[in-house]
């Protein structure tokens, strides 16, 4: 695992969704919120992919997890 600062996150993984998956509910993986899959910000870290209901959540688990690696 790798650890660095908030600009190494990356919003997106340049994948284009599944239209079935963008019906389903999504967390936030900070506020723990119900999002839809369309307007959710996504970070892929190590062996997963966490969802953020915007920029404020991703920068704030940024920082709580040392950026990623979590």
């Amino acid at each position: 695992m790798t650890t660095g600062k908030i600009s190494d996150c990356n919003i997106g993984n340049g994948k284009d969704p599944d239209m079935k998956a963008l019906a389903t509910p999504i967390k936030c993986g900070h506020c723990h919120a119900k999002i839809p899959a369309t307007v959710a910000l996504s970070f892929e870290g190590a062996e997963y992919i966490y969802n953020f209901c915007g920029p404020l959540c991703l920068e704030a688990w940024c920082k709580e997890t040392n950026a990623h690696g979590k």
